[in-house]
């Protein structure tokens, strides 16, 4: 069955058997690193989905109340053209944004993002229609929705810096 004689099977070898048979190599330990870097890599794998699963999602946005009012509105003309603007907002909190809208009938509307701290938003703009701005809106929102608020109608700014404008109620 294995096609060789008892002789050489026991290792007795004549000398001209011997060319005949190639040497034996001896069993080698080469690949015993292999189980290991198998079992390191899925060590590694295992960790790394912990940690990615261990990470916490980013808290969900406050939802928006139905009804948001603003309150306190103020428009002031600074001599150099510029306008400075606060209100202070129903809904307020770090997961909120807030922008004012300018609108003029006839021209593109121009909106601002505004910084609100203690819960006052309020900046200096410069407008591109400076004496006249028909609407004031303000637009809160938390990154999934946002609600629009109008705050003033017929804002005028005077070259004598003063400002007038209707409160929207």
């Amino acid at each position: 069955a294995l096609e060789m004689t008892l002789d050489a099977l026991c290792g007795r070898t004549f000398p001209e058997q011997a060319a005949n048979f190639a040497p034996v190599k001896p069993v080698s330990k080469r690949r015993t690193w292999v189980p290991w870097v198998l079992s390191a890599a899925l060590l590694l794998c295992c960790v790394v989905l912990l940690l990615s699963a261990a990470k916490p999602s980013p808290p969900a946005p406050a939802p928006l109340p139905d009804t948001i009012s603003v309150s306190g509105v103020m428009f002031h003309n600074n001599s150099s053209g510029s306008l400075s603007y606060s209100f202070t907002p129903s809904v307020v909190g770090d997961g909120y944004t807030y922008e004012i809208t300018f609108l003029e009938t006839g021209s593109q509307p121009q909106t601002f993002e505004v910084a609100c701290v203690g819960g006052i938003c309020s900046d200096t703009v410069f407008l591109r229609d400076f004496y006249f701005a028909n609407n004031v809106s303000v637009v809160i929102s938390n990154g999934e929705e946002s609600r629009a608020v109008p705050v003033a109608t017929d804002l005028n700014l005077f070259s004598a810096n003063s400002a007038s404008w209707t409160p929207v109620e």
